[in-house]
């Protein structure tokens, strides 16, 4: 599954065809992976606001003020962004393709993506899946002392489950839980409330550079 610095680099990436374009198609479709989907052609003629990371997930804004909406996606195991400019081949099938946004000199694409829904700003506010993350390691209000706190509360718990659970700290999948804690010579088994607040704040803070 992407880490949250792969999703960061995704984001980046889309933020520069797309922010300040305006949407000339956008569309969504089912598929083996993607059961809900969402009503894009409500985006068709809407600027690109912003493109961000936020954990693993990537959020698209579209419009100001009451029109705003917000695409959010997951792509967990399976999923691929891409991006292309107007009238390139694509590197994959359409049929792989769950989610389509053209402006007037890119197109974005969401391969074998499996969670894509379309928000309001209330919608954004109370999503489940935003609001229980911890604080983004990469996002630029980062909170080492709330991430700290958040993996004491988990005092039980092995250190290597801790730093995955996404409530506590967002965006570390397997590769910088394993990284991060075989260069701090930490033993994943060992709970947190074992490790000492020392090395927790060096995984945080060894995690952010990463």
């Amino acid at each position: 599954m992407p880490e949250g610095d792969t999703l960061f680099r995704i984001a980046t990436g889309l933020r520069r065809v797309l922010v300040g374009e305006t949407v000339v198609e956008a569309r969504a479709r089912p598929g083996p992976l993607l059961r809900r989907v969402p009503d894009l052609s409500g985006l068709v003629g809407m600027r690109v606001r912003e493109v961000e990371s936020r954990g693993k997930h990537l959020l698209i804004g579209f419009g100001e003020d009451d029109q705003s909406r917000t695409l959010r996606t997951h792509l967990r195991m399976t999923g691929s962004w891409h991006r292309y400019r107007a009238g390139e081949p694509w590197r994959l099938p359409e049929r792989r393709a769950t989610v389509v946004l053209r402006t007037e000199h890119a197109v974005a694409v969401c391969f074998d993506c499996p969670t894509a829904e379309l928000l309001t700003d209330a919608g954004l506010a109370r999503s489940r899946a935003l609001t229980a993350l911890g604080p983004d390691l990469l996002g630029p209000a980062f909170d080492s002392g709330v991430a700290l706190a958040n993996l004491r509360e988990r005092g039980n718990l092995a250190i290597g489950e801790a730093l995955l659970d996404q409530g506590a700290l967002a965006g570390i999948g397997n590769v910088v839980r394993n990284e991060v804690l075989f260069m701090e010579r930490v033993n994943p088994w060992l709970v947190v409330e074992s490790v000492s607040g020392t090395h927790v704040s060096a995984h945080i803070r060894m995690t952010f550079t990463l």
